[in-house]
């Protein structure tokens, strides 16, 4: 896996998730895709009653199926 980093923005060479500064923000602030992926994970697993690491299983599972 490859990171490709700049001033503004973090990209990968396997993923379609990304970084990008926060410029109105402290300094170091980044605003990552995933994070937001995963509030909803965990908000879609709560509504179905399942687990959000097996929601994330079964998943992960049909995208490699």
């Amino acid at each position: 896996m490859t990171i490709f980093v700049a001033d503004w923005q973090m990209t990968s060479d396997l993923t379609d998730e990304v970084a990008h500064r926060v410029a109105d923000k402290w300094e170091m602030a980044w605003r990552l895709s995933w994070l937001l992926v995963q509030a909803r994970v965990i908000v879609s697993a709560g509504e179905l009653g399942i687990a959000a690491e097996h929601a994330i299983y079964v998943l992960l599972k049909r995208m490699r199926a």
